[in-house]
């Protein structure tokens, strides 16, 4: 705009320039395809055919913001370099400044740099046998690698996904699991503690039959059952006796017994008739490793009050 001011015979030109009363903003936000935001990056932008204004770096966020340029409205490039020019960060990126000179554009590099989440969902920190791997992976791109390291081990073994953890030795031991994605990068779970124990109880030591043995004269009969295994286990414990054809039950008790646990059991027996008796002890349960043990036999002879009797043959394994 021209005014003219006239100062007696003497005239002024003054070539006074409009004031934008709202000068805008333009924003640009730099980041990874899986919406990282990238710092430190040199951001630029570029009115096609004009001039280019160089932006800053961007901050924490990925983003800078210039409100001091007065843009003219029309079509921008906006681009970014990291760590620095001429690497460029991402795609050149068209946008559009509008008449109040605002503008706002998203440059976004096509990979990511997130680390893959894994969580373990088996084993926890419990006792098993056997053993599944079986975990959960979380990332923006799919994976290229999936391992897992157990017990410390100096090497990783490389596996398709969940699987399963077999010739494991009773005891304590861990496990971590380990996955890289399609754009390198490496990801873990937290180390799981778990245990390895197996199913079995015995009867130990040959059974203790109490004496005299004297016909309708009650007979004490002790079986111990341990608990060998790494699990709470709640069985029957029976004792029986045979003569000639006839099984007939003694007795049965239900028990619970933690692992390494043992308890001696009394059973009372008052025999009917004169004889020679085999006496059984026996227990199962589900997926015992050692059921050979689960039974024992003794021979015991009854008498009259006026014959003596004792036990013939000890203890005899059960034939499976």
């Amino acid at each position: 705009m021209m005014t003219l001011l006239l100062i007696g015979m003497s005239t002024l030109a003054l070539n006074i320039r409009p004031v934008n009363a709202n000068p805008g903003c333009v924003t640009i936000t730099v980041q990874y395809a899986d919406s990282c935001p990238r710092s430190n990056a040199d951001v630029r932008i570029k009115k096609i055919g004009g001039p280019t204004y160089p932006l800053g770096l961007t901050d924490e966020n990925g983003t800078i913001t210039r409100c001091d340029l007065n843009l003219s409205s029309g079509t921008y490039q906006a681009f970014a370099y990291y760590p620095s020019y001429p690497t460029q960060f991402g795609p050149t990126v068209l946008f559009e400044v509008n008449a109040t000179g605002d503008g706002s554009a998203t440059i976004t590099a096509d990979y990511e740099i997130t680390r893959p989440k894994i969580v373990i969902l088996s084993p926890t920190t419990t006792t098993y046998n056997p053993v599944s791997l079986t975990f959960k992976y979380d990332d923006y791109s799919e994976h290229s690698w999936y391992g897992y390291n157990l017990d410390n081990s100096p090497t990783n073994v490389t596996i398709l996904g969940n699987t399963t953890l077999g010739n494991l030795a009773l005891g304590p031991h861990n496990v971590i699991v380990y996955a890289n994605d399609t754009y390198g990068n490496m990801g873990n779970s937290s180390r799981v503690y778990f245990s390895v124990a197996v199913h079995d109880i015995s009867i130990v030591d040959d059974i203790n039959i109490s004496s005299p043995r004297i016909v309708n004269q009650p007979i004490n009969i002790s079986v111990t059952i341990q608990n060998n295994g790494g699990f709470n286990e709640t069985f029957d414990v029976s004792v029986n006796y045979t003569t000639l054809t006839i099984d007939p039950l003694i007795g049965n008790q239900t028990i619970t017994l933690e692992p390494g646990e043992s308890i001696t059991l009394n059973f009372t027996w008052t025999p009917i008739a004169i004889g020679q008796y085999e006496i059984k002890a026996y227990t199962e349960i589900l997926e015992d490793i050692n059921p050979e043990d689960n039974t024992k036999i003794a021979y015991v002879r009854v008498g009259s009050s006026s014959v003596s009797s004792g036990v013939c043959g000890g203890s005899v394994p059960l034939l499976m």
